[in-house]
């Protein structure tokens, strides 16, 4: 798994796409804060991520979890 943190969430995505090329993913962009719907990938920047940076992502379920968050928001929580 790239490490994606800080990085804007569309090119967070190119990111991942560029390690796993095509294969299905489990992938997940949840608002921890606030709970909003992310619509416009360019509007949101990465904060935290699973599996973590340089962790392999998992061959059985192939979860990727992205938190994001506003950009003018300081913090994930």
């Amino acid at each position: 798994m790239p490490n994606v943190r800080n990085m804007v969430l569309s090119q967070a995505m190119k990111a991942i796409r560029d390690v796993t090329g095509p294969a299905e993913l489990n992938l997940s962009v949840l608002d921890r804060k606030n709970g909003q719907a992310v619509i416009n990938q360019s509007n949101w920047e990465v904060c935290a991520q699973g599996p973590s940076a340089g962790n392999q992502i998992s061959q059985k379920t192939k979860r990727v979890i992205l938190y994001v968050k506003r950009f003018n928001q300081r913090t994930c929580t």
